[in-house]
Order: C-alpha cells, then structure tokens, then sequence
C-alpha cells in the first residue's frame, strides 16, 4: 500500500523461562526468528518482569504520521506518559482496544488519544462511555485463506493417509486430557488418531499415559512455525481448541483467527473466547456432545457443510487487506496537524 511502518516492541529478554502451570514449573520455549527491519526493541513488559522501562529515544527521533498502540495496559504506562505530550505534537495517535475489562491502574485513563479502535461491539459496549465519539469499529484479523491438499500433507509429514486425523497443538497441552476418553471410544468407530503438536514433554507424557489405552496418538514434538502449522492443519480433519471460559472479561481468541483461513474444520470447547465467531466453528459441551460433532465432521454432515462455508466467509471479511485498508482509511481521516 506504499506505506513506512515501524514496529516498537518489547525486549526479548521478557520472555519468561519458565512458565507455571498447576504449580508446576515447565520451561517455557519461545520461537524467536530474527527482528524485520523495521522492528525496534525499547521496552520491557512490567506485568511480565516487574520492570517498568521505556526507552523513549527512538520514538522521538524516528518520524511518523499516526502512531498506534495496541494493549496499553501490558505497556510501561508511565514512561510513556511522560513523553506522550511530544508524541501528539508530532503524530496523531490511536488506541487499539485489547482489555476485556475496564483497567485497575489509574495511568490508563490518563492518556488522550485521537482516535480508539474496538474490535467487536462487547468492546464498544464496554469503553463508548470512556472514549465518546472517537470509536471506531475495525475487526480482528485472519491469517490469508491458504488451503492445502490433504493426502499431499499427510505423506510429506509422514501421517498415515485412511485414518481420520485430530490436531491438538500448543504449550498447554495438558488442557486436553479430557478429550481423551471420547475419542478413546469414538475410535472404535472410526479409524482415529489424535495428532499432537506441542513442545510441552510433560504435558505429552500425561496425555500418553491417558490414551495408553486403545486411541492411536502420533506426537510432533515441535514450536511450529505458522508454515508448518498450517502443514498439520491441512493433515488434519478437524483441529480441537479447548480454552476455560474468564465469565466476567471480554476476550478473544488469536489462535482461532490465526488458523481459521487453512480450511480445516474447528471443533472448540463452549468458552466466550469464541463467541465473536458465530457459526465458523462447531461447539460442543461435555464429552458426548464432542463425539456427536466429531462425528459430525467425518461422515461430512450438514452442520460440517455449514461450518465450512462459514468459515470461509468469516476469513473474507476479516481477511488482513480488507483489515489493513480499513486502518488506512482511518489514519488518512484523521485531521492533519
């Protein structure tokens, strides 16, 4: 679009080494490729380090036009404060909405911004009082629609190609135990094998010993890239997302509109993290339910059909250029300084 972009971001050292769950302290890997160029590293995350450091030099030195902040909260809100008044004399400014709750720290409201973006009308509902008159509405973005060749897929990664094929992947891998013994008695059914992406030993080995018992289960010990994820996902029939519903905030899941595009077929737990994305995912509720729709899935019924033609529309209308032109048209109506 002909545009100069800069990234400022937070220093890699943040990043924690170990991460706890369930009071036991995994190490925590972290798949770091090197910077773009355009990517300058000046801050560190105070919720995340107990540091609260800003280095507000190459935001002042460095010229732009509108200068956009997303997730204030995570942010050294302070430090930024203090150089917030030369920013505006400069840049118009814009907000990107990510709290699903209204701030506890008192730095948050203290700042004056010429515009605040929301992704869906929760987020309206929820800050129109706060910021009156300057919301607009952009939605998340997808990652592009890239559809792949299932049998291709699954001879390149090494997958048998007749069995029908769940992927689970990530850190918290031990969050799908539950799943185990329906798909452990679906398997009797169909022939099933339950695809693990993960880099979580641990969790891997409780998920082991879990489904030692008649459930076919091929792990990938692996920090995938999103290349190599979408490999998996195009392997796969159905992709399975568990999240623990948070009742009182509003959230999202960047995971969902991260795979959405690769044309497999999402099954998720009943959690608010999905509850933006209408019928571009298939719900379910206990372990009878998640056989029912499974099923669903492999003998292509039609709440699969729906699922699918849903998703592929959610992608076009969320697709990142549609995305990016609605933040383009923003900045370029915003008043000249």
């Amino acid at each position: 679009m002909g545009h100069r972009i800069t990234v400022f971001s937070n220093y890699a050292s943040d990043f924690p080494h170990m991460w706890k769950v369930d009071g036991v302290s995994y190490p925590y890997e972290v798949l770091i490729r090197e910077d773009e160029r355009f990517v300058t590293r000046n801050f560190h995350i105070p919720s995340w380090t107990s540091l609260s450091q800003l280095d507000p030099d190459p935001i002042l030195r460095i010229g732009f036009d509108v200068f956009v902040v997303e997730a204030l909260e995570k942010l050294p809100m302070r430090e930024l404060l203090g150089v917030f008044p030369q920013i505006k004399r400069k840049a118009k400014t814009v907000l990107i909405v990510h709290e699903g709750k209204m701030p506890s720290d008192p730095d948050f409201y203290r700042f004056s911004w010429d515009s605040v973006i929301c992704f869906d009308q929760r987020y309206v509902n929820l800050f129109e009082s706060l910021f009156p008159n300057i919301i607009q509405t952009i939605p998340h973005p997808c990652h592009l629609q890239s559809k792949g060749n299932k049998d291709a897929a699954r001879r390149n990664l090494g997958l048998e190609v007749e069995r029908k094929i769940v992927l689970i992947f990530g850190f918290r891998i031990e969050d799908y135990l539950p799943i185990v013994p329906p798909l452990s008695d679906l398997s009797r059914d169909f022939p099933l094998t339950l695809l693990v992406v993960s880099s979580n030993d641990r969790g891997i080995q409780r998920l082991l010993k879990a489904s030692k018992e008649g459930l076919d289960v091929v792990v990938r010990r692996e920090t995938a890239t999103v290349e190599k994820l979408y490999e998996y996902l195009h392997a796969s029939d159905v992709l399975c997302m568990w999240k623990r519903s948070v009742p009182n905030d509003i959230v999202i899941s960047s995971t969902a509109y991260l795979t959405l595009g690769s044309g497999c077929p999402m099954i998720v737990s009943d959690s608010n993290y999905f509850d933006d994305l209408g019928d571009a995912i298939i719900r379910y509720s206990g372990s009878e339910e998640l056989k029912a729709r499974l099923t669903d899935v492999f003998e292509v019924r039609p709440r699969f059909r729906r699922c699918i033609e849903a998703a592929e529309e959610f992608v076009k209308g969320h697709s990142a250029e549609i995305i990016a032109r609605k933040y383009i048209e923003l900045f370029e109506s915003l008043p000249v300084l």
